[in-house]
């Protein structure tokens, strides 16, 4: 339902609207006084607009509480948003010959305007209206998505009829491809199986392959002492040692064979003798690095530990490294080093058609199982490092293992190349009469998203499916008369109207959503700035009853005195537990819920404090506290709002969280905040229960159940620090 506003209230805001705007058109003079005149004129009546608005409210508050409602709010819109304020910069502007910057901040006032004109059109959504309408324009965005599902399938249909010939011609392509693979790569398993290799090469890549072994494992100690909880690094520290056990043993067989004459004779061509040494060094500096790594592990000192472990992973990659140059060296020219070669660049052509065959069952609509392809590849990888090594014999088994997940692909592209030539097949008037079905939904969608109980205007992204309606029936058109490449190009332009529409209507649906979270925040605001404002009479009238007490023990006016606060803070009480339930419906905060758990906690207990006569210096600080934590939400939502103000000042949109997840209420930031505040509340309770002890004014049983409240509440302190961060967690 739509709320009528007195029409007078409308044009007046109207004229200032225009008014203001109409400083982008104002050309600079040497003082620009009839513009800062005018200006001045407008912030006057701007005010006494907002006055009079008011009072206008309170007068039809009986009669039309909805239309008061939304002046109301349409007030409080324009307060929070700074207006007159910002009319009053423009003025300073103007009379310091600042003209362009006048002019943005006037057009910053007109857009603020507006929103508070479009406020006064429409009147004040029940919060319950205005989940309705989010939710409708959610279904309809569903709808939207299953048309733009279906529109993309008609137009691979079309396009593959058109293309049936080029389809054929690429698929059986890809198949030659396949095959020409197949036959290079049983061609090289049989030059494979022909040789013998290098012995001397080939105990150098036993020992490399015995380090690469060892960094596999390191690897494992770092991940493993990085997740551990802090009572099984021990164990963790003993695994690191017994790598670092093997270590030593390959070190000490890397420096053997370097004094080797046979191991290095393979080397002394290359002139590269000292790289098993050099290997033998680096594995010895690891051993030593991962010892020190696990005497802290031992300690359940894992920070300590990193910097060893990454530093040992290092030392082992280096001597791989050596190693790894070394044998290229040696090999270099070597028939097998020559193979090795001609495998990388089979490996190479096989991940080129893997990505042509994903490519092509894409342009089908069809999803292509590539695994064969890359195992296949992986395996062609693993064949040419072997064969670098010299290592022939496990070459040749890589290669038969590429060689079988080759063939098993060959059945997977014939699969795929048949189910493409069956798309082409579809008949025509089939694709005709599927497409008209779909242009008569899609019409029915644009027909519902015309308009609605609460607007005349029509769903954002109406006009883009009301397009996409169009070109469709036109597609079908097209599709009856034979024009296939028509149809198609009618297709691609219904699509981008859907995409057009979708998207627009998922940037309205997070507007709302923020919309309806800057209501309830300022709603929320409006409600603690209430008990706020009670809590600090009733603390003030507390102090003061405190020392009536003191005077009059037995007074009865005292009494009657503190019964009444008491009653007052029970009602704070009330009303702090409606605010709780409302951030707990919406969802989005995890630490204002708890904090105002326990503020309603703090007031029920001053209200039994101040029932038992006890108006002392224990009640005045929870009171206090109760204030502090009232005042720091107040000021969170505050900023909160201001942020939100000057984001879209700055062109940033509203709602929509990463992830299209709902955005948080209040920034984590603020949240944080609260804990803190918490903290320092639990801390100053603690401080005052102490003198109160030490003074003896308060019995041992009654100091051992603040106790006992206080530990409660630091436990409770965690489980928000716990929940909080849950809640980070499962945004990122």
């Amino acid at each position: 339902m739509r709320y009528a506003i007195a029409i007078p209230t409308i044009v007046m805001l109207c004229l200032i609207t225009g008014a203001t705007i109409g400083q982008d058109e104002a050309k600079p003079d040497k003082n620009h006084t009839e513009e800062v005149a005018r200006v001045r004129l407008i912030k006057r009546d701007f005010v006494e607009l907002t006055s009079r608005m008011l009072k206008v409210a309170s007068l039809i508050e009986k009669d039309e509480p909805a239309s008061a409602k939304a002046i109301r709010l349409a007030v409080h819109k324009a307060q929070a948003a700074f207006i007159a304020e910002d009319m009053g910069k423009v003025m300073e502007m103007l009379r310091k010959g600042m003209t362009f910057v006048a002019v943005d901040t006037g057009e910053e006032v007109a857009k603020e305007l507006r929103e508070v004109l479009r406020i006064l059109e429409r009147g004040v959504l029940d919060p319950d209206k205005r989940q309705e309408e989010i939710d409708r324009m959610k279904a309809i965005l569903a709808q939207i998505g299953k048309l733009l599902k279906k529109q993309k399938e008609l137009e691979v249909d079309s396009r593959m009829t058109a293309s049936a010939r080029q389809v054929d011609k690429q698929w059986a392509g890809l198949s030659r491809e396949l095959a020409n693979i197949v036959k290079e790569q049983k061609n090289l398993l049989k030059q494979t199986e022909a040789l013998k290799g290098d012995p001397n090469i080939r105990k150098l890549s036993d020992m490399r392959d015995k380090v690469r072994e060892l960094i596999k494992k390191q690897e494992g100690a770092i991940a493993a002492a990085g997740k551990a909880p802090v009572d099984k690094l021990p164990v963790v520290g003993e695994a690191q040692k017994s790598i670092a056990e093997k270590t030593d043993k390959v070190g000490e067989e890397l420096q053997k064979a370097s004094k080797d004459a046979e191991s290095t004779k393979a080397l002394s061509k290359a002139e590269t003798g000292k790289a098993l040494s050099q290997a033998a060094a680096s594995t010895a500096q690891a051993s030593g690095q991962m010892k020190k790594a696990s005497q802290s592990l031992s300690k359940a000192d894992s920070p300590a530990a990193a910097p060893s472990q990454q530093q040992a992973l290092s030392d082992l990659q280096a001597a791989e490294k050596a190693l790894s140059d070394a044998i290229a060296k040696a090999s270099a020219g070597s028939k097998a080093a020559q193979l090795a070669q001609k495998q990388k660049q089979l490996e190479k052509k096989t991940g080129e058609l893997m990505d042509k065959v994903e490519e092509a069952a894409k342009q089908a609509d069809m999803k292509a199982d590539s695994s064969n392809l890359s195992k296949a590849a992986s395996e062609m990888s693993k064949a040419s490092d072997r064969l670098g090594g010299q290592k022939t014999s496990q070459a040749a088994e890589h290669q038969k293992e590429a060689i079988k997940q080759l063939e098993d692909n060959k059945v997977k592209v014939a699969q795929l190349h048949r189910k493409a030539m069956e798309k082409t097949k579809k008949p025509v008037p089939q694709q005709e009469k599927e497409q008209g079905d779909l242009a008569e939904r899609t019409d029915k969608t644009a027909e519902q998203m015309k308009k609605s109980d609460d607007s005349e205007s029509p769903m954002s992204g109406q006009p883009s499916v009301a397009s996409a309606s169009k070109s469709m029936g036109q597609a079908k058109g097209q599709l009856g008369q034979g024009q296939g490449a028509q149809a198609n190009a009618s297709q691609k332009k219904a699509i981008e109207d859907l995409e057009r529409a979708q998207k627009e209507l998922q940037d309205e649906v997070a507007r709302q959503e923020q919309l309806a979270q800057d209501e309830q925040l300022q709603k929320i605001d409006q409600m603690l700035e209430s008990i706020l404002r009670t809590q600090k009479n009733i603390s003030a009238k507390t102090k003061t009853a405190h020392v009536k007490l003191a005077k009059e023990p037995d007074g009865r006016e005292v009494t009657l005195e503190l019964t009444e606060l008491s009653n007052g803070e029970g009602r704070l009480g009330d009303e702090v537990g409606k605010i709780r339930q409302m951030l707990l419906e919406e969802g989005t905060t995890a630490v204002f819920p708890a904090v105002l758990q326990e503020t309603r906690a703090d007031l029920k207990k001053v209200q039994q404090r101040l029932r038992d006569k006890k108006p002392d210096d224990l009640t005045q600080l929870v009171q206090a506290d109760v204030e502090r934590s009232l005042q720091e939400m107040i000021d969170a939502i505050r900023k909160e709002l201001s942020d939100r103000r000057k984001k879209k000042q700055q062109g940033g949109g509203g709602g929509g969280g990463g992830g299209g997840k709902k955005p948080p209420l209040v920034p984590p930031v603020a949240e944080l905040k609260m804990l803190r505040v918490i903290q320092l509340a639990v801390y100053r309770r603690t401080v005052v229960l102490d003198k109160t002890i030490t003074t003896g004014k308060i019995t041992k049983d009654d100091a051992e159940k603040e106790h006992k409240e206080l530990a409660g509440r630091e436990k409770k302190l965690q489980g928000m620090t716990r929940e909080l961060q849950k809640k980070l967690s499962s945004r990122r």
